[in-house]
């Protein structure tokens, strides 16, 4: 980065000395959430914006399905949670 007079200046050297850390975290819980709390979970929103559309069809939520259904013992992109026969916490919270 380029200094410039006003990127100069103690607060911008204090801040240049500081390690990278990256704490945006989505998702953090301390206990398994069951089915409803893991979806509102996937998505940006406080609330799903209609009924008969589940957050594991978006972007997101087909990468989960991709990514988790195997570690489940299923198919790569199973039809969203609700299906699977021991849901999506049968991994458990690790």
């Amino acid at each position: 980065m380029t200094v410039s007079p006003t990127t100069a200046g103690p607060v911008y050297e204090a801040v240049a000395r500081l390690p990278l850390v990256d704490h945006h975290c989505h998702g953090v819980v301390t206990r398994d959430p069951d089915l409803d709390a893991f979806e509102s979970l996937i998505t940006e929103g406080a609330a799903w914006p209609r009924a008969g559309v589940s957050p594991f069809d978006t972007p997101v939520g087909t990468a989960v399905r991709r990514h988790c259904a195997p570690v489940l013992g299923l198919p790569r992109h199973a039809r969203p949670p609700r299906t699977w026969p021991a849901g999506p916490s049968s991994a458990g919270a690790r």
